[in-house]
């Protein structure tokens, strides 16, 4: 049976989960929070990254905005199908979470994060021909999709190896 916990993942908030058999959904519940927050906290911080990571994060928030404004502009409802890539980068902030330090030797946590990167590239591909009537903003949400899914994979990575944090 479950345990329960509390988890403050930041100072001002506190949250009760449950942690079953161990395995610690407090960290799946952690890393669902984690990498929106530090993706979109660092644009605070672009000077601590080097210049191409500012770059891509840069490309990335622009794309966003961008791509939200057209597609709110020009009323394109197609280009609600980039919230896809969003939700498939946070399910697997939740699915390293839970894996937290199981693949600290070997390949296979690189052969999981390259499986994810490869999967979301797939599909990024497949909504810009989906959305290629749309290309105005599909081309930027793109953007911000590769860039947020690069970032769910570097947090991924740490919490698979127990690097980091």
């Amino acid at each position: 049976m479950g345990m329960c916990g509390r988890v403050n993942y930041a100072p001002h908030v506190s949250c009760r989960v449950f942690v079953w058999k161990g395995v610690g959904m407090a960290r799946a519940f952690e890393n669902f929070w984690m990498v929106p927050h530090e993706y979109f906290s660092l644009v605070f911080h672009l000077s601590l990254l080097t210049d191409l990571s500012a770059f891509l994060l840069c490309a990335g928030y622009l794309g966003l905005l961008l791509g939200t404004a057209v597609g709110l502009v020009r009323r394109e409802r197609q280009l609600l199908l980039f919230f896809l890539p969003f939700c498939f980068s946070q399910l697997f902030a939740v699915f390293t979470g839970l894996m937290f330090g199981r693949f600290r030797e070997g390949d296979f946590g690189n052969l999981i994060l390259i499986s994810f990167l490869a999967l979301q590239a797939a599909l990024i591909g497949f909504l810009l021909y989906r959305t290629r009537k749309a290309w105005m903003g599909a081309i930027p949400l793109a953007a911000f999709s590769a860039t947020y899914a690069i970032t769910a994979a570097i947090f991924g990575g740490m919490a698979l190896a127990n690097d980091g944090f």
